[in-house]
Parts: structure tokens; sequence; C-alpha cells
């Protein structure tokens, strides 16, 4: 049980901001790992609509990219998502992963930089955004990110 407050041992950078209903590959800001001091890395996605159409699915791929120089990018392997939005009236199985978060959780990684990469494919997918919640450092206080604002924490009563 956690008797502190976890943004006291977390650190956050806002990586992507949110992108309209599209249907393009999409690239979130990199996160230089070597200032951090941190040890893991943990991405979150949120998600707006996912269009489908009757008879299609609408889907998007997240995936986490790791670079030496924060300009070639190769992809983290087995680091990918899949969202979707399933209306296939022929199987009567509808999916709908719309306004949902998902997760990519990397420790001790193998490169300075990581980025994430989003596909979107078949029908429009709205992105509301991402961060990257950075973790395992002796001070999360120390190298905040600009895009971290502040935070509040209290102790409720039994």
């Amino acid at each position: 049980m956690f008797h502190f407050p976890v943004s006291e041992v977390l650190n956050f950078k806002s990586v992507l901001n949110a992108t309209a209903a599209g249907q393009t590959a999409v690239t979130s800001s990199s996160v230089d790992v070597q200032p951090t001091g941190a040890r893991g890395f943990c991405f979150l996605v949120k998600f707006g609509a996912i269009t489908a159409t009757e008879d299609s699915t609408g889907t998007a791929k997240v995936k986490l990219q790791e670079s030496s120089d924060d300009s070639t990018w190769t992809d983290v392997t087995g680091a990918e998502v899949d969202i979707k939005h399933d209306d296939d009236a022929d199987d009567d199985l509808d999916i709908d992963q719309s306004n949902g978060i998902l997760s990519l959780d990397i420790w001790k990684p193998l490169k300075q930089y990581l980025r994430l990469s989003i596909t979107r494919s078949t029908q429009n997918s709205a992105i509301d955004g991402a961060i990257c919640m950075m973790y395992g450092t002796k001070n999360a206080q120390e190298g905040r990110d600009a895009s971290y604002i502040d935070s509040w924490h209290g102790v409720g009563e039994d």
C-alpha cells in the first residue's frame, strides 16, 4: 500500500496534443531518457471516437519506438497495441474501444530516445493526447519537463 503521493515518485511529460479524427500516421515528441534519471517509462494514450460503419472496422495501432540519435527510429520489439471499433453486422460481435486509454511501458530502455508512432487506418480515429510517466528515480522532482504544471496531494480521514 502506498503511504506517499504517487506524484512525488513520478515525472510527467506531455508528448502528444489532441489530434483531429483522421487516417494519417502520427508520431509523438520524443523523450530523452538520460537526463530524467528514470529507469521506467510508461506512455499513456487517450483515444477519442474511432469511427466504424456497418461491415467495417476502425482501427489504430500504437507502437513504441526507440532511437540513439533522435532521428532514426526503430520499433521496440513486441511494443505495440491495437485499438478498434468493430461494427460488423455479420458476426454480432460489436467491439468499441473508443474513448479508451492504452499504455505502453518499458523498463531500462536500450536506446536514449523513445517516442510513440500511431497508425490510424480504415476509418477515422481521434487522439485526445498522450503523456509519458517516468519512474524509478530517486528524485522525480528534479528535471521536471516544462509541460508539467503542478500537483496537489492530501490525505483523507478514516
